[in-house]
């Protein structure tokens, strides 16, 4: 016949179990939560539109979202009610830019990338603004991860078109990208290149481009020599070497 003692002690040993069980069960409910908040949101968003987001939409981006998920669906809202915005004739300090920049400081890798690329498509962006998510998407060119250097260098690309002189600190970090071993990752860095590039570093790039050519796909070459063409114009004097 068993004694307490041993019923006591069989009971403590099973607690940390029971203990993990009801951790999970609580982080699902959670998560689970999470999902109709981020409902809410998006439902909130499209049917009240611009008054509500003045009125409620400052508690909601103060708000704790536990799931990365329902934090970047709570980035896209917020970006496109700010370009409502704009397009209402509505100037001035933009009401959740603050939102957008303090989510680049999350924990989430994909909430920060979502923050970074809300950020730099926001019409009318300023170089201030442009900033602080030039700097996270220059940390994530270095990632050991390649998805994460294709979101950081892909979204650089698309700043370089309208801001190429922000991107310009990004040039050294873009140029360890040219011998990525993933041929997308590396087209779009010397693409980025070509568009971030001063007169002075045109033929350094065109030699990187020499060998690079020979080891990419056609429709890559097609992407790189649209660049090349647009180089030619952007600097008419180097139109021999180019």
């Amino acid at each position: 016949m068993k004694t307490r003692v041993e019923i006591k002690k069989r009971i403590f040993l099973r607690r940390p179990t029971n203990l993990k069980v009801r951790r999970t069960a609580s982080s699902f409910s959670l998560y689970i939560l999470d999902g109709f908040i981020s409902s809410f949101i998006a439902q909130e968003f499209r049917n009240q539109g611009t008054l509500f987001t003045m009125k409620d939409g400052t508690s909601l981006t103060r708000g704790s979202v536990r799931s990365p998920l329902a934090q970047c669906l709570l980035i896209r809202y917020t970006s496109q009610v700010i370009r409502d915005m704009s397009n209402h004739g509505q100037s001035g300090e933009r009401p959740f830019y603050e939102f957008l920049e303090s989510c680049l400081r999350h924990k989430a890798e994909m909430v920060i990338l979502e923050a970074a690329r809300a950020i730099t498509e926001l019409d009318g962006v300023t170089s201030r603004e442009l900033t602080p998510a030039i700097t996270v998407l220059q940390l994530f060119l270095s990632s050991p991860r390649p998805v994460l250097r294709f979101a950081a260098v892909r979204t650089l690309n698309k700043v370089a078109m309208t801001h190429p002189m922000a991107v310009t600190n990004c040039n050294i970090d873009m140029e360890s990208l040219i011998s990525d071993q993933n041929r997308s990752i590396a087209t779009l860095a010397i693409t980025t290149l070509l568009k971030t590039g001063n007169e002075s570093s045109v033929e350094r790039l065109m030699k990187q481009i020499t060998n690079f050519m020979s080891d990419i796909a056609d429709e890559f070459k097609i992407v790189v020599v649209e660049a090349i063409r647009s180089l030619c114009v952007k600097f008419p004097l180097k139109y021999r070497s180019l």
